[in-house]
């Protein structure tokens, strides 16, 4: 990378071959994610699918909006929660699907937003890369790697759970005992995303618009109301993903500095297109004033994985990385200083990371990692390390600030700090595809493409794992989460269809889901109990007592309660629990299977072979 002042050169690359080769990786990619979705369909009848199989309870909380979308409500409320509520969440990307939804139904206008989104995510990378002084081989590796590159997860590959169940094997004593996030954190990958979230996807492309914006804006005001726009709609859908460009960006800005790139007009030009989330911003802390349910749902504790378990998910890119950073160092007798300087900064990123992975040993990912202060200290040191890696380059600028800044982010001490993972390995795939192509450039003379091909597939072998635990959890007919099913019998969509004819606000008392382990810790089976609740809210769009574990307050309090009144013996909570929930309805089992019959509380008005719904009398 050896770009002049502008940082961007004519879009000559942007060529038929390199258009040709990104449409194939594309549409590859999202035939990949396809896939699952298809099987679970082909493989259902005559039951139906919900079309996820990674935490399907959160997905039944993007259905719910959807479906009050569909039923023509611009603001939304939170249907896993009884207690009132005003009612004034505004999600733009979801308002829309509900409409589309209407046409052809929700699991097709996830599906097709999902694939859509991804097709375009690999169209945008590829464009944003050729803007720069990249070679083709970098160029095609950076495509190929930034969307199916990952850890070495496949080494330990468990389909469930974050821990190491062999806890005495070599990665978990080099990871403390936690499993690398590239086997279970979807959002910092881009084809586990691809494969898990069409919101993800979309977000996705709004991060990389709103980069390619900052970099536009460079030269010229046309970016900027674009930019401003893709900040606004970030905010409102996926707004974790501001905190984590504003971070990126403060480590951006002191490498231009440093590299003499900045100027007065860009960083204003820059904070207007920042500008743009004020809106949405204002909107949230708005809500969050106003409604006491969202602002317990804002409020729950979401910890980051240790730092070992982050930085394992990413290590071999981060290992490329490093001989891009050595390769595009300037020559001793051309820049004494510049060489001496970047390789101060260099080593100081090093110094960090090394400092985090073995500050991190035994470190509870359930808890905060750093204080305020010491992550304030965290990401000055990073800034630094950035500042001092400066070139006159804007894509190694932008790229080595978003992936040491990324490494940082997580370990904001706020609420939801997990989510600021997001596309974390983007920066290091690129990086990596640029120190691979100065390799094989620099030391495979023959079958260039040959060695380029075979290391993108070992940097991928991951992601072809998660693409094996779709149809794993296709097969055996249970989500990620244990607790829910993939696919439904017939019965179970009469009573949602009967359900939903119920008039009125209609609130649902259901059993909380209980796993089947398999034997041999191979993981889990078709749950023994499949949780029902956030299903019925998300495509009746009734509300649950105990639906979910974030989006309803107190939910584990709640869920005892539920459990206790449909597996207690002696009944005497029910008329508690029933005036505190505000119940309607209870979905419950068919008299006669062992389990507590209450039929007597009110009617029944479906009654299937497992499943019986019941209208409460009052």
């Amino acid at each position: 990378m050896n770009n002049d002042d502008q940082g961007q050169k004519p879009t000559e690359l942007w060529g038929p071959d390199l258009r040709k080769f990104t449409g194939r990786v594309a549409i590859a990619l999202a035939l990949l994610a396809l896939f699952p979705t298809l099987l679970a369909l082909l493989t259902s009848p005559p039951a139906f699918t919900l079309g996820h199989q990674l935490n399907v309870d959160d997905h039944m909380v993007y259905a719910a909006w959807m479906k009050q979308a569909a039923e023509g409500k611009f603001l939304f409320n939170n249907r896993f929660a009884t207690e009132p509520q005003p009612g004034l969440t505004i999600h733009l990307y979801f308002l829309v699907l509900g409409w589309i939804s209407v046409v052809i139904g929700q699991l097709w206008t996830t599906t097709l937003a999902r694939v859509g989104f991804s097709i375009l995510f690999v169209w945008m990378l590829a464009k944003f890369l050729s803007r720069f002084d990249l070679s083709p081989l970098a160029i095609r590796l950076g495509i190929i790697i930034a969307t199916t590159g990952a850890g070495f997860g496949y080494l330990y590959w468990q389909p469930f759970g974050k821990e190491f169940v062999n806890k005495t094997s070599f990665g978990a004593s080099l990871f403390g005992g936690w499993i690398p996030i590239d086997v279970w954190q979807p959002e910092a990958f881009v084809f586990p995303s691809m494969l898990t979230n069409s919101l993800f996807m979309v977000s996705l492309c709004l991060i990389l618009f709103v980069l390619k914006s900052v970099v536009d804006a460079q030269k010229s005001w046309l970016a900027v109301l674009p930019g401003a726009g893709a900040m606004f709609l970030l905010m409102n859908i996926h707004s974790y993903d501001v905190l984590l460009l504003s971070l990126i960006l403060v480590g951006f800005l002191a490498a231009s500095l440093v590299s003499k790139q900045a100027t007065g007009a860009w960083v204003t030009r820059a904070i207007c297109i920042g500008l743009g989330a004020i809106p949405s911003a204002a909107w949230f802390l708005f809500v969050l004033s106003r409604d006491p349910v969202f602002r317990e749902r804002a409020e729950t504790l979401t910890f980051s994985p240790t730092f070992q378990q982050l930085f394992g998910g990413i290590l071999p890119l981060a290992i490329l990385a490093g001989f891009a950073f050595f390769s595009g160092l300037p020559r001793l007798d051309e820049d004494p200083k510049t060489r001496q300087r970047m390789l101060v900064g260099g080593g100081g990123a090093l110094l960090l990371i090394l400092s985090l992975f073995f500050g991190s040993s035994g470190a509870d990912p359930g808890k905060y990692f750093l204080s305020a202060s010491a992550f304030v200290g965290v990401l000055l040191l990073a800034c630094g390390s950035v500042a001092l890696m400066a070139k006159k380059d804007l894509l190694w600028n932008l790229l080595w600030a978003w992936a040491m800044i990324g490494l940082v982010a997580p370990y904001f001490p706020g609420l939801f700090q997990r989510k600021l993972a997001m596309a974390l390995a983007i920066p290091w795939a690129i990086l990596a595809a640029i120190g691979l192509a100065s390799l094989i450039q620099q030391r495979v003379k023959t079958s260039q493409h040959l060695a380029a091909s075979v290391a993108a597939i070992l940097l991928g072998l991951t992601s072809i794992f998660w693409l094996q635990r779709e149809i794993l959890l296709i097969r055996n007919n249970v989500s990620s989460t244990t607790v829910h099913a993939i696919t439904y019998s017939q019965e179970v969509r009469q009573l949602l269809d009967r359900l939903d004819q119920e008039p009125g606000r209609v609130v649902v008392l259901a059993p909380p889901g209980v796993p089947q382990p398999q034997e041999g810790n191979l993981g889990f089976t078709t749950p023994l109990v499949p949780d029902l609740n956030p299903v019925i809210s998300g495509l009746v769009g009734a509300y649950t007592y105990a639906g979910h574990w974030s989006e309803t307050p107190n939910y584990n309090r709640k869920r005892n309660e539920v459990s206790q009144f449909f597996l207690g013996s002696d009944g005497r909570g029910d008329g508690e629990l029933l005036r505190k929930s505000r119940a309607t309805h209870i979905v419950g089992w068919v008299p006669g299977l062992g389990l507590r019959d209450h039929s007597n509380l009110g009617e029944v008005i479906y009654q299937g072979q497992q499943w019986v719904l019941i209208r409460i009398r009052r």
